[in-house]
């Protein structure tokens, strides 16, 4: 069966772009990347206050100055630190690490690193003690899991810096 609109001499629709789309799509565009890009920068700014208030240049007096912590209290501080900042979760959840490495850096930790030697070598160090207390998935898991590494890491900075056990804390 031949086509109609070819004899009787009818073209195709012709679709015209209209500069006048181009452009607003583009604006659109580069309007929400600006409003994202200021509210990134933002809030980047409030971490990074936050960190140096309350590590850096502490308006107060941190928690392991005032009084001997124990590791799980040195998690405890960690996550509190965490849930406090306010900005990127993310960036927050980056210096857990080294809220924990300050709380355990300020007492000798070789007894304690010598009693969680076999167990903080394996994926499921802290696991328990993150379950325990009641940690929200998506919410600060990441942030409990993160502080247990970080005690694993600096017990096996420990054990490689003091092979004998013997010495002070890794700094």
């Amino acid at each position: 069966m031949p086509d109609d609109s070819a004899q009787s001499g009818a073209e195709p629709p012709r679709y015209e772009q209209s500069g006048s789309s181009v452009i607003f799509v583009l604006g659109g565009a580069l309007l929400f990347s600006t409003v994202l890009g200021v509210l990134f920068g933002y809030r980047y700014v409030e971490v990074m206050r936050y960190v140096r208030d309350t590590l850096d240049v502490p308006t107060t007096p941190l928690a392991w100055d005032a009084r001997p912590l124990s590791p799980d209290e040195c998690v405890e501080q960690a996550l509190t630190w965490a849930s406090e900042c306010h900005g990127i979760k993310s960036m927050c959840d980056a210096y857990v690490d080294r809220v924990i490495a300050m709380c355990l850096e300020s007492q000798p930790r070789d007894a304690y690193c010598a009693s969680v030697h076999d167990t903080a070598a394996t994926t499921r160090f802290g696991y328990r003690e993150c379950a325990l207390r009641g940690v929200r998935r998506n919410l600060d898991a990441e942030a409990c899991a993160q502080a247990y590494r970080a005690v694993a890491s600096y017990c096996a900075t420990f054990a490689a810096t003091n092979p004998d056990g013997s010495g002070e804390a890794p700094r």
